[in-house]
């Protein structure tokens, strides 16, 4: 009988995820023959999201720290 909690199956998903995550934070630069990588306006609205979730990381690990250590 297999074990329902088996973390193999899953772990596609979370490489995926993060992956993910890391290459939308990363400040790398775009394809110059994307059309869509012209417009300032797209990235400016996008550096702008990428600082907001660290930022909203940043908060989260500094609460946690704060109700843990201090």
């Amino acid at each position: 009988m297999e074990d329902p909690k088996n973390d193999n199956q899953y772990q596609p998903q979370i490489d995926t995820f993060w992956s993910k995550l890391w290459g939308y934070l990363s400040f790398r630069k775009a394809d110059p023959n994307d059309p869509n990588a012209r417009n300032f306006n797209l990235r400016a609205m996008h550096t702008i999201n990428k600082i907001s979730i660290l930022m909203f990381i940043a908060a989260i690990i500094f609460l946690i720290l704060k109700w843990t250590v201090f």
